[in-house]
């Protein structure tokens, strides 16, 4: 859809943290594999990587526990947007846009 191929227009860490806001996990997977993936895991992984990724050291999970999410024995809430990610969608919802460039 248009919405998942806006990355390549955006900030990819951005774009992919409001992704996974909206439940919408579908549009991070890499176009070559056509669409073809466990649902349910990649959205686990996007979760576990949403948590990995948190400004606060002790909000981030141990790696004992990143381990057990993957192997589905302890479940992954949807993490809040990181606070420089969240400017950027305040800043975004402002108006400005960030645009992503490659050389």
């Amino acid at each position: 859809t248009d919405t998942c191929e806006e990355w390549n227009r955006v900030y990819f860490p951005l774009w992919a943290a409001i992704k996974l806001q909206e439940g919408d996990t579908l549009c991070l997977l890499d176009p070559r594999l056509k669409g073809k993936a466990d649902e349910e895991e990649l959205s686990r992984v996007c979760r576990i990587a949403g948590w990995c990724i948190q400004d606060l050291e002790c909000s981030r999970p141990s790696m004992g526990e990143v381990v057990q999410q993957l192997e589905g024995v302890l479940d992954v809430s949807i993490p809040p947007i990181p606070a420089l990610l969240q400017k950027l969608v305040d800043d975004e919802l402002a108006g400005d846009t960030y645009y992503y460039t490659t050389i």
